[in-house]
């Protein structure tokens, strides 16, 4: 499963493949809604992937180191509101210890 993380994380972005563009608008606002629930103190770089549609989903990648140097990735599933505000329906963190320092 971690390797297929590992994968979704590196190879999706790089060939664009969002069955649906999303608006730079709604990348903001997907990005400011996880940032606003990351609230991992003990992060010493936190890298935001640009957000994905993967089978029907918006989905947020997130990379980010601790401060003991291990590696981790956070996948944030997405979901609109009626008022077209973002919400995180939920969230996956798996340690990716081939990337750690």
């Amino acid at each position: 499963m971690r390797r297929l993380l590992f994968g979704l994380c590196i190879v999706l972005p790089m060939l664009g493949f969002a069955q649906d563009p999303i608006s730079p608008e709604d990348a903001q606002a997907i990005q400011a809604t996880v940032e606003a629930a990351f609230d991992d103190e003990d992060a010493t770089s936190v890298a935001f992937e640009a957000p994905i549609v993967y089978r029907g989903e918006v989905v947020q990648l997130i990379r980010f180191t601790d401060d003991e140097g291990r590696a981790w990735l956070g996948l944030y599933r997405m979901q609109r509101e009626p008022d077209g505000r973002w919400r995180i329906k939920g969230r996956r963190l798996d340690r990716l210890a081939a990337l750690e320092t």
